[in-house]
């Protein structure tokens, strides 16, 4: 689980594991409630491009409250998102 407010910074903490670390088996979770819909597609871009396979939200109900985050997820994601 990744705690932090902005995609530069969530990159940062995970591109600077260990080499040891294989980056494919990586999976960052992004607790919804500390970040931005737009930040979470930075950080899932930025974080593909640095070699990890995807990332886990959550949301602890983010997603059904707040219209302005189902649009965003659900445009980050393609459409498959919530009501």
């Amino acid at each position: 689980m990744v705690y932090r407010r902005d995609a530069e910074t969530v990159v940062d903490i995970v591109t600077d594991y260990p080499d040891n670390v294989p980056r494919e088996r990586i999976r960052v979770g992004i607790r919804l409630d500390l970040i931005e819909p737009a930040e979470v597609g930075r950080a899932a871009v930025e974080l593909a491009r640095a070699g990890l396979p995807g990332i886990a939200l959550f949301s602890h109900n983010r997603l059904l409250e707040d219209a302005n985050w189902r649009g965003g997820v659900r445009n980050l994601l393609g459409g498959g998102v919530g009501p």
